[in-house]
């Protein structure tokens, strides 16, 4: 049964994929010519313009997340590989290197630029996050789902960066830890702590690193926009990537290449589970 049809007819045929997605263009105010998207001038989109074009509208976020599924399915993408460009690199400054795992999965993180990392508990995820945006120079955005996590994250610079600066902001709410070469030093990178919950229009502002935290919030109806942020590289955290609505088939296309879902019998600290 097609919902599509104005005569409420069905068909015991599978309509195929261009006419499902001229459906779906038409409630974009789009249309789909000769496989691509184009606008009502007769302008080609590209993939990135199709998926803001879902969430600039006023539409049901639950309906928004349909479309976004059926777009993916179809095989328009969000991200490509973009491995980390070696001038955006600097020594670390943290008080702690890296476990032999957790450099491993920053060294496949630097060669495509968007991972999905889901180790056990106490496997070092916020170690590996913080290390990332700290030795990776620029503006970075953070995503968590409570005040309490972010704190954890704003504690955890604090003991382990040389010297950091915290500035909680409002209209729009969220939290900017400026981060610090040394004491007396230049800016090494700038990481804003947002809510999945903000509703704020991040539009075409770009960044360097968006991580998102607990990342299996992300899917939901009100985050997924937030998949669309212009950033050059992405990294999800989680230890639980599952729904009960099951999107979390949706993360590796949000966010990048999935690493650490087999946990074995033990944490990557070597801790048993």
């Amino acid at each position: 049964v097609s919902r599509f049809s104005e005569e409420g007819v069905f068909s015991f045929e599978d309509p195929g994929n261009v006419e499902t997605l001229n459906h779906i263009a038409g409630k974009l105010a789009l249309k789909f010519v000769d496989g691509k998207f184009v606008d009502a001038g007769g302008h080609r989109l590209d993939d990135a313009d199709v998926m803001r074009n879902v969430f600039s509208t006023g539409r049901n976020p639950a309906t928004a997340v349909t479309v976004f599924r059926k777009l993916l399915a179809s095989g328009l993408r969000i991200i490509d590989d973009s491995p980390v460009r070696a001038e955006d690199l600097a020594p670390n400054l943290l008080g702690h290197e890296l476990e032999p795992e957790q450099q491993r999965v920053f060294g496949e993180f630097t060669a495509c630029g968007n991972v999905g990392v889901y180790w056990p508990p106490g496997s070092g995820k916020q170690y590996l996050g913080c290390y990332a945006m700290t030795t990776i120079r620029g503006l970075h955005r953070l995503f968590v789902h409570s005040d309490t996590i972010r704190d954890g994250w704003i504690e955890h610079l604090q003991r382990y960066a040389p010297c950091v600066k915290i500035q909680m902001r409002s209209k729009p709410s969220r939290c900017i830890v400026t981060v610090f070469e040394n004491d007396a030093g230049a800016v090494r990178s700038t990481i804003e702590i947002w809510n999945y919950k903000s509703r704020y229009p991040f539009g075409d502002s770009p960044c360097q690193i968006v991580c998102y935290d607990e990342a299996h919030f992300l899917p939901g109806n009100s985050a997924h926009k937030l998949a669309m942020l212009n950033s050059r590289y992405r990294i999800a955290l989680s230890a639980t990537p599952y729904r009960g609505d099951g999107r979390e088939a949706l993360l590796e296309s949000m966010t990048g290449k999935s690493l650490g879902k087999e946990w074995g019998k033990t944490n990557a600290a070597g801790r048993e589970i």
